[in-house]
């Protein structure tokens, strides 16, 4: 091979990297144009400590604060929250930070401890000193958190495929925390790859329809919101996870039984570590569960179980659980943890 030989592959590598990237790059979208197309009647917007919030309040009663997923945004919970706001409980469901029509942590953080810090202000902004806090996916994980945080605000805990036991990511998540490789996929973001994972997420193909793939796809492409999409997947921890055990108000967790990402098994494990939970599976759903799942059901197994519920205060506090070993608001989540579904 003569010396020009390594020089003309090296180029003809660049130059396919460039044609893959010409091709699948995709520009931002005007965060106004966003908010225009997907504000809803009763959207709301507020000041939580630096940063713009989209949220809803719906209904009067009990407070139920709805916290989305990665990715996700409050669109989620709209048949949900519509049926438990007509049924005696005032339900809120806000954009977390960096999703939906939220605006951007001042500091760029997305870990689950930044989110818990958020979640704690929203309440204290609405003048919400009592709640139950319903979590799905990643959404959970700051759930479970702010119930273990000092004078918590967290009256009962509703855990929906929630993420906090060390387990594999998904691939796309795996490959976000690649130098460089997610730098490219902040740019990167074909169509089809949102299709592709929301695919992975439903039990039924035929519901990623799409109108759901076009709004999923049309968040993440608002200006921004891939920067924090990508720090929020390269921030994921199992820190504290440990401390699950310590949780004292009564949980419910709901789990798809077909959760691809998530399975049932780690469902299980949470039921098991908090000593005031009860496990229910939906059949024939994937980690999807607020959009898949059927919401009057859904609703009703909320309701039922709020109804029967004792307050959290009273229970007793497991040794190893005092308050000194709680996770504290806004500590960084620096360690990723790998581990294998419990047996």
């Amino acid at each position: 091979m003569s010396r020009s030989e390594p020089m003309k592959v090296f180029l003809v590598c660049v130059g396919l990297l460039v044609a893959a990237y010409a091709a699948g790059y995709r520009a931002d979208l005007d965060p106004q144009d966003i908010e225009r197309q997907f504000s809803m009647p009763h959207s709301l917007f507020t000041d939580v400590e630096g940063t713009r919030v989209h949220f809803t309040d719906e209904g009067d009663g009990p407070v139920i604060l709805l916290i989305h997923g990665s990715g996700a945004e409050i669109g989620v919970w709209q048949p949900l929250s519509a049926v438990l706001s007509m049924n005696g409980y005032r339900v809120i469901s806000t954009d977390l930070p960096g999703s939906g029509l939220s605006g951007f942590d001042p500091r760029g953080r997305y870990d689950a401890d930044s989110g818990m810090a958020f979640v704690l202000a929203f309440l204290r902004e609405l003048g919400i000193e009592r709640a139950t806090v319903l979590g799905h996916s990643t959404g959970g994980q700051i759930a479970w958190r702010a119930a273990l945080a000092p004078e918590s605000p967290v009256e009962r805990l509703i855990l929906v495929a929630s993420t906090g036991y060390p387990h594999p990511s998904p691939m796309t998540w795996t490959l976000a925390r690649v130098p460089l490789l997610g730098e490219i996929m902040r740019h990167i973001t074909p169509r089809f790859l949102v299709r592709m994972n929301l695919r992975d997420t439903f039990y039924d193909d035929d519901r990623v329809t799409d109108e759901l793939v076009d709004r999923y796809y049309a968040m993440i492409r608002r200006a921004g919101a891939r920067d924090a999409l990508l720090a929020r997947m390269r921030a994921v921890s199992f820190d504290s996870h440990e401390y699950i055990r310590c949780i004292r108000q009564p949980a419910l967790v709901l789990w798809g039984a077909g959760d691809i990402w998530l399975p049932v098994e780690i469902g299980e494990w949470f039921a098991g570590e908090i000593s005031a939970a009860h496990l229910v599976t939906f059949p024939e759903t994937g980690h999807n569960v607020p959009e898949e799942a059927d919401p009057d059901l859904l609703a009703a197994t909320i309701a039922d179980w709020m109804s029967e519920a004792v307050d959290g205060a009273t229970m007793e506090r497991r040794p190893g659980c005092d308050a000194a070993h709680a996770p504290e608001a806004g500590d960084p989540a620096s360690r990723v943890d790998t581990g294998e579904i419990p047996a």
